[in-house]
């Protein structure tokens, strides 16, 4: 047995095999024992492979950033002027954890045939010969994840003053971009399994021969197979994140004699005065993939041969064969993402200045806002191959007359397949782009001009839950027989064979899934009142684009028999 349990941080990559040796072989045999013997020959091969993995992760990010070349202020001065540079943030949390990796072979070649044989054990004898293979094969994975990323940016070229100022050619202020980038990742709880218990099929033999009269003979070979893979996964992911990004926010209030005052975030440049956001966040949970190969026995014989007068004979093959893989996935209270983004270029004011003929203007640069969320969690692919099998075949043979003869043989095939998937997803996401609200007013002398830009909203939100892919392709053994042949008047004979093959396959999903999105796209807002001269408004477009896509709940299983 290997068992292997790793806590806090998991990646494990388990690889086990086990082969027999060409040409060794394993047998038993009791011959030329003679008159009234008692013989018991039995040969057992037993393999058992075990592999646990266990993993436990608790991750949690959080940071706080403010990258700023604004808030500047010049007041009371002459021939003022700010021109701030560009503000640019990039960064996120990438967390990958949990997984496993399990390759388990158990190869048996032909050469490794368990038999047993009693030959020549005489007349009166007693005989027993068992013959047996046995096979486990066991894979556990268990991962638990809790996972809580929390991140704060804020990016400022803007909240700059001109005021108060007196005499001088004008008053200039220009703010640079503003440019956010935040990406997060989660990658969870992930197990692949790969089993292959070889393609070479061994033979089980079981015979008692020439045992003579009055001989009481039983003959058993039986091949059993067994394969169980559980796959368990748990995630909670939180994720908040909250980007503020601002250029404007500017004011150029109660100037004297100016000549041109200009309040510029962008001058419709889109490489200057810009707000640009990206926020990315991709989680990756419960994720089970299983593979298994799985050969068949070759041959199961059990005979009871030349027995003689009066014997009693019994010969008895069985072969069983039986895949267990169950998968079970939740993500309870589940996974939570909350972004709230306020991007602005605008809450600009110029007020209350005295100027001469030339014109007073304000322009606002473009809010640019994207937002990415996608949930790819609780998915299950699942591969059964078995091998077809050999003969199956119980007999006796030349048993002589009055013998009591028994023949059995019975084939079971079994493969069940459960897949249980829980998945609870909440996206709150809020974005505000602004690039109105702008005032111009109570300005003397000269043409007041308000240019507001764009305000770009796109939020695309995907959520893949609950898939189930199963495939099995299951054989049934090439003939099962059972016979009396040869055996004798007044002799009683009975000979049964049976075959099964079943094939179950569950899958349960329960997925429960909430998205809120609220949008607030303005370019407008602003206001020009109470100027000497002419005023003009100008705004740009509020464009909003938005997506949401829930894909649950999928099962797809083809079964070949």
């Amino acid at each position: 047995m290997i068992k292997k349990f790793r806590k806090l941080s998991g990646f494990a990559i388990i690889s086990l095999s086990f082969m027999m040796i060409c040409g060794q072989a394993f047998a038993s045999t009791n011959s030329n024992t003679g008159f009234n013997s008692s013989n018991k020959s039995k040969t057992n091969i037993d393999i058992d492979l075990n592999n646990e993995s266990s993993n436990c992760e608790h991750v949690s990010n959080s940071s706080s950033i403010t990258d700023s070349t604004g808030s500047n202020s010049s007041n009371s001065g002459s021939n003022p002027s700010i021109d701030t540079g560009n503000a640019n943030l990039s960064g996120g949390f990438l967390t990958m954890s949990n997984e496993n990796d399990a390759s388990l072979n158990a190869a048996s070649p032909s050469a490794v045939d368990p038999s047993t044989l009693n030959d020549t054990t005489g007349a009166n004898s007693t005989n027993k010969a068992y013959a047996e293979l046995e096979e486990m094969i066991r894979v556990d994975n268990s991962n638990a994840a809790w996972i809580m990323n929390s991140l704060q940016s804020g990016a400022n070229t803007g909240s700059n003053s001109l005021n108060g100022n007196n005499g001088g050619s004008g008053e200039n202020l220009t703010t640079g971009d503003t440019n956010t980038s935040v990406d997060v990742g989660n990658q969870t709880n992930k197990n692949q399994t790969n089993i292959s218990n070889g393609t070479e099929t061994p033979s089980v033999i079981a015979k008692n021969i020439n045992t003579g009269a009055n001989s009481y003979n039983k003959a058993g070979a039986e091949s059993e197979s067994r394969t169980n893979v559980e796959n368990s996964n748990f995630a909670e992911i939180g994720n908040n994140v909250s980007v503020n990004s601002n250029t404007g926010g500017n004011s150029i209030n109660n100037n004297n004699i100016v000549s041109a005052a200009e309040v510029s975030a962008a001058e419709m440049d889109p490489t200057t005065g810009n707000a640009n956001v990206s926020v990315n966040i991709d989680n990756e949970a419960n994720k089970n993939m299983t593979d298994i190969t799985a050969g068949m026995v070759g041959t199961v014989k059990a005979a009871n041969e030349n027995t003689g007068y009066d014997s009693s004979n019994k010969a008895r093959t069985e072969a069983e064969n039986e895949i267990n893989v169950s998968n079970s996935n939740v993500a309870d209270s589940g996974v939570s993402n909350n972004v709230s983004v306020n991007s602005n270029t605008g809450d600009n004011s110029m007020n209350n200045n005295t100027a001469s003929s030339s014109s007073l203007g304000l322009s606002t640069g473009a809010a640019n806002t994207v937002v990415g969320v996608s949930n790819l969690l609780n998915s299950n692919s699942t591969t059964v191959n078995t091998g077809s099998a050999g003969d199956l075949t119980a007999k006796n043979d030349n048993t002589g007359a009055n013998s009591t003869n028994i023949a059995k043989a019975e084939s079971e095939n079994e493969t069940d397949v459960s897949n249980s998937n829980y998945a609870e997803v909440n996206n709150q996401i809020g974005v505000s782009a602004n690039t109105g609200s702008n005032s111009v007013s109570n300005n003397n002398d000269g043409a007041n001009n308000i240019s507001t830009g764009n305000a770009n909203t796109t939020i695309a939100v995907m959520n893949a839950l609950n898939a189930n892919e199963t495939t099995v392709n299951s054989a049934s053994p090439s003939s099962v027989s059972a016979s009396n042949t040869t055996t004798g008047s007044g002799s009683y004979n009975e000979a049964k064979a049976e075959s099964e093959n079943s094939v179950n396959v569950e899958n349960n999903n329960k997925a429960e899934v909430n998205n809120t999105v609220n949008v607030n796209s303005n370019t407008g807002g602003n206001s020009s009142s109470g100027n000497t001269g002419s005023s003009s408004i100008s705004t740009g477009n509020a464009n909003v684009t938005f997506g949401a896509a829930t894909v649950s709940n999928l099962n797809n299983t083809g079964i070949s028999n």
